[in-house]
């Protein structure tokens, strides 16, 4: 059992945390817990848990409560097992196993700490102690701050916390810590006034630092402090450390006097994890270039990068010094930080840059000028002198904006790659400083095959920013990596750290905080508004959103311009225009935005700005029209945000909108499932009205559902898109209302009625000379060539390419060859037909579309069978089930497990064809469709003589036979020959007997699917 009482009371019994089941349960086992190992009396027990007024019951609630309280402490447990609770005479101790409480953990810790601090092992001593802090989770006790027993214990654990947190600032001055330390005791002096080890600690840090004159103003604002509260003068350890001060004799050398050694850089206390293209791009270019500046966002790692690079450089040159200027806050204070890194001038004197100059001179010199954003007018300033009178002196800025001077090189520094160049994810660099991070944090953690994916998404949606990895990981001390990935989406509580560490690095949040607070009200009012934007996004957007009557259209580009200029925007690695948000920074916006008063405003103009887009016209079919797709692909996730936004916030009209014109591009994205979810979402909760908007959503999703087996629902949808058409009475909402009909038709397998209901369609937009004619004539001309009608389905073939010529149809003369394929194998030519459907497939993917690739490649599966072309039908059959599954079209998917079943049974592995036939039989089962049923009833025979199983083979071919000729159908010349010399076989075998024993009248779909599902199965008798 594990108790962790430095934070929220939390138990852990084995793996699982423990849920009490009633707030008495958790004070009586606190009141235990206060005393573990000790009696605590019954009536003790009845006192505090119930204020002073124990029930009538008393000893009977008593009980009843304990036994409750074991039952949640031990799972499953006998009526005579006690677990850790035991009875003792009449009251009960609470037995537990040494270390199991954090706080006895946090003493020992604390304890081995100082005896390395009294060592002088400082390394040793910051590591235990940091340890020690780090199991604190907020206040002790905190589920009994108000419960007067727990008093004592609170206030001996509070003041402990105190003096570890000195102990480690020892420890860490003793290391050299120093500059780190000045905001950080700067904090807590302001917290814990009465505390004068902090502020003895505070005056050595800024001593240390070289701000002499600020160590003694620390002293006099503590004696102030003291004296106002306490009535006291500082005791005399404070009062000698003053004067050591003033007279310069405090024994620790001060930064400045090791400032041209490498000494001078700031130390590491983790290891420096990747990045080994930009440390050798960095180091390239301190060679040959005088200036260079590392700009990024908030937690990317340019500090980290600047100072291994620089600690890669120094050796080779004759000094190096390091300014951390967020020791500063005033321009004004710049050249005096500065100035005494580089010159060497102690605090007592007034240094001056003619100081830094003679230090430098003609010397080969490195100067790392870190965090210049909130002073980077005064850095760009000194920058400029010293570059010109020290013509060896280097300079490596990090920055969230470039210094805007001649000569710099900007380094625009990017978050941690998910990848390797190779494409491996395992050995990027996100992963390995997760990996290693975490490691640090709990010893135990490593990466293996079932938390990868975990991993890698949280990596992911931290956007690879070093700093929210780090943080991410070292939570991995009071949560699982489970629990830490589904808190992600309040990264903001969740990501902050209790290492002493500069107060913008503690948190993510104040992180950014930081910059946001550097830029301008414009600035500011922009980020907010960009914030509700998604993925990537163009200059028109961010017009149309965020530009208001504040803010005109030519202070948009300006604005943007400054964002990505501070690291808030960043410009798309692929180098495909528009601008890109981390998510991290998207959610601090987003935060900003929701505190202004113009958050639902910004929203609602972003939902009609992509409404109209979604919706705006363009010639059906044309180039115009894909390339609207391919921008709307692009915007995606604009789109949905937009959708769902509009949807729950009461605008029924903009979700209809929305959904209608995002239609068409989730199938030619493959995106079946989003498009099923959100169609019947904006359907449903959408504006009911008769709309051309409602009666393409309507449309979309009548075509979808008979793929999915969803019969009853897709009737629905006919039955009001019917209803649709006759209040609108245009010609396209009246092809569609049959093609909708045709669909659910074709998938049950009445070919002859769908055909009619197209042929009806079709005379609707020939009379109106509509260009989605060219659609209706190629479901058409599919149909008559499967009824075997090839003269006619030639004719439509030559129409639909003159349509698509005629109305600039790139997907229309990409389908052309679709067709012509299809006639010649249907006419005995496989590899004409294969030739012409790679083109087809080809042509799709050069246009960018990727739903309509299924047609291409189911017919390529079915070609390359007959031709016994094992391996194309093999790729091009996994490929179709992937992109089947994908396009929502999963009645047609037994096309896909056919060709496999063919292959395996080629190859002689009939127990693998046998299971390629079973998937497709369960999808047939699950579907109720009958489009690929006659071709799963073929491959079913044919597995079943492989078996000799041949009564069974004669009958599943008996029956394939007498449902094709009942619907009309006809099998391709290939086909009908080779099914033809196998019946021939199978009745040389049979000695002529081809029907089985059993008659097969009146077999509706669910026999003839079992009796194809027969073939899957061994058996042990042969005919």
């Amino acid at each position: 059992m594990e108790v962790r009482v430095l934070g929220p009371l939390e138990v852990r019994v084995g793996e699982a945390w423990v849920a009490f089941e009633a707030p008495k349960q958790r004070l009586i086992f606190g009141l235990l817990l206060d005393q573990v190992g000790r009696v605590v009396s019954a009536d003790r027990l009845l006192d505090e848990a119930w204020s002073g007024e124990p029930p009538e019951s008393g000893l009977g609630a008593l009980r009843y409560h304990v036994s409750k309280l074991r039952d949640v402490l031990v799972p499953g447990r006998t009526a005579v097992d006690d677990g850790p609770i035991l009875t003792v005479g009449s009251g009960y101790r609470l037995q537990l196993e040494p270390g199991a409480i954090d706080a006895e953990r946090f003493d020992d810790l604390r304890s081995d700490g100082l005896q390395h601090v009294a060592a002088n092992r400082w390394e040793d001593a910051c590591r235990v102690l940091g340890d020690a802090l780090a199991l604190w989770r907020g206040d002790a006790w905190h589920d009994f701050r108000y419960d007067d027993f727990a008093q004592a214990t609170i206030a001996r654990l509070e003041e402990l916390r105190l003096a570890c947190t000195e102990d480690l600032i020892d420890a860490r001055l003793g290391r050299g810590d120093h500059i780190d330390l000045v905001s950080d005791l700067s904090e807590l002096t302001t917290r814990h006034p009465l505390r004068e080890r902090f502020w003895a600690q505070s005056m050595i840090a800024l001593y240390r630092s070289g701000r002499q004159a600020d160590a003694a103003r620390v002293y006099e604002t503590a004696c102030a402090v003291l004296g106002e509260e306490l009535g006291v003068t500082p005791n005399p350890a404070l009062q000698h450390l003053h004067q050591q001060v003033v007279d310069q004799s405090l024994p620790f050398p001060g930064v400045t006097d090791r400032a041209t050694d490498d000494a001078a850089l700031p130390r590491r206390r983790s290891t420096f994890v990747g990045r080994t293209h930009d440390l050798e791009e960095l180091a390239h270019l301190l060679a040959t270039r005088r200036l260079v500046t590392v700009t990024g966002t908030g937690g990317v790692g340019k500090t980290s990068l600047a100072v291994e690079c620089a600690r890669q450089v120094a050796p080779d040159m004759d000094g190096a010094s390091f300014v951390d200027l967020t020791l500063v806050s005033e321009p004004g204070e710049v050249q005096q930080l500065l100035v005494r890194a580089v010159s060497g001038v102690r605090a007592a004197g007034r240094a001056t840059i003619d100081d830094a100059i003679a230090r430098v001179g003609g010397r080969s010199h490195l100067l790392v000028l870190d965090n210049c954003e909130h002073v980077v007018d005064a850095v760009a300033g000194l920058v400029h002198v010293l570059l010109d009178a020290c013509p060896n002196l280097t300079v490596l800025a990090t920055s969230r904006q470039a210094l805007r001077l001649d000569g710099e090189h900007v380094w625009v520094l990017g978050p941690l790659p998910l990848t390797t160049s190779n494409g491996d994810v395992e050995d990027s660099d996100a992963i390995h400083l997760f990996a290693e991070r975490a490691a640090d944090a709990c010893g135990q953690f490593s990466i293996d095959d079932d938390n990868m994916s975990i991993v890698v998404d949280t990596c992911r949606r931290l956007d690879g920013l070093p700093l929210a990895i780090e943080l991410a990981a070292a939570r991995l001390r009071v949560l699982s990596l489970e629990e830490l990935h589904e808190r992600l989406d309040q990264r903001f509580e969740l990501l902050v750290t209790t290492k002493r560490t500069h107060e913008r690095h503690r948190t993510l949040w104040a992180t950014l905080d930081w910059s946001y607070r550097l830029l301008a009200p414009p600035e500011q009012t922009m980020l907010r508004r960009l914030s509700v934007l998604r993925g990537r996004f163009d200059l028109d957007a961010v017009a149309g959103i965020c530009g208001t009557v504040d803010i005109d259209d030519p202070d948009v580009l300006t604005l943007i311009d400054q964002l990505v200029d501070t690291s808030f925007l960043s410009l798309p690695v692929d180098s495909q225009g528009g601008f890109v948000m981390f998510e991290t920074i998207r959610a601090f916006a987003a935060e900003q935005l929701e505190l202004s008063d113009e958050a639902s405003l910004v929203r609602e103009r972003h939902a009609r700005f992509f409404a109209a887009q979604a919706t705006a016209k363009s010639p059906f079919g044309s180039r115009e029209e894909l390339a609207q797709m391919q921008r709307i692909d692009a915007e995606a996730e604009n789109h949905v945000a937009a959708l769902e936004w509009s949807l729950r916030n009461g605008f029924p009209h903009l979700a209809i909108q929305l959904a209608a014109g995002l239609a068409l591009h989730w199938y030619t994205a493959a995106r079946g499932d989003e498009a099923l979810h959100w169609l019947v979402a904006a359907l449903d909760e959408g504006d009911r009205s008769a709309s051309h908007d409602r009666a393409a959503a309507l449309s979309s999703l009548g075509l979808a559902l008979p793929w999915l087996g969803r019969h009853e629902e897709a009737e629905a949808v006919a039955d009001e898109l019917d209803r649709v058409a006759a209040q609108m009475r245009t010609p396209e909402i009246d092809a569609d209302a049959l093609w909708v009909r045709a669909a659910a038709a074709q998938v049950t397998g009445d070919v002859l009625g769908s055909r009619r209901l197209i042929d009806l369609a079709s005379g609707v937009l020939r009379l109106a000379d509509h260009p989605k004619l060219s659609v209706f004539v190629w479901e058409l001309a599919y149909r008559e060539l499967q009824l075997g009608n090839l003269e006619r389905a030639a004719e439509l073939t030559d129409e639909f390419e003159a349509l698509g010529s005629r109305h600039n149809q790139p997907l229309t003369r990409a389908r052309v060859p679709l067709l012509r394929g299809q006639l010649a194998d249907f006419r005995g030519d496989q590899h004409g037909a294969l030739s012409l459907l790679r083109t087809s497939l080809g042509e799709m993917r050069r246009i960018g579309v990727v739903g309509p690739q299924v047609h291409p490649l189911r017919s390529i599966c079915d070609t390359a069978v007959v031709a016994e072309l094992w391996e194309v039908a093999e790729q091009a059959a996994s490929e179709f089930l992937t992109l089947a599954s994908s396009t929502g079209e999963i009645a047609a998917l037994p096309h896909g497990h056919n060709a496999l079943a063919m292959v395996a049974l080629a190859r002689g592995d009939i127990d693998r064809a046998a299971k390629h036939l079973a998937d497709g039989v369960a999808v047939i089962r699950g579907t109720r469709s009958a489009v690929v049923l006659d071709q799963t009833l073929l491959t079913a025979a044919r597995i079943a003589v492989a078996r000799r199983r041949l009564q069974e083979a004669a009958g599943l071919y008996s029956v394939r036979a007498r449902r094709r000729r009942e619907l009309g159908l006809v099998d391709p010349a290939p086909v009908a020959r080779l099914v033809d010399r196998e019946l021939r076989q199978l009745g040389q075998d049979l000695e002529g007997d081809l029907v089985p024993p059993s008659t097969i009248d009146a077999m509706d779909r669910q026999s003839l699917t079992s009796m194809a599902a027969a073939a899957v199965t061994p058996s042990e008798q042969h005919d």
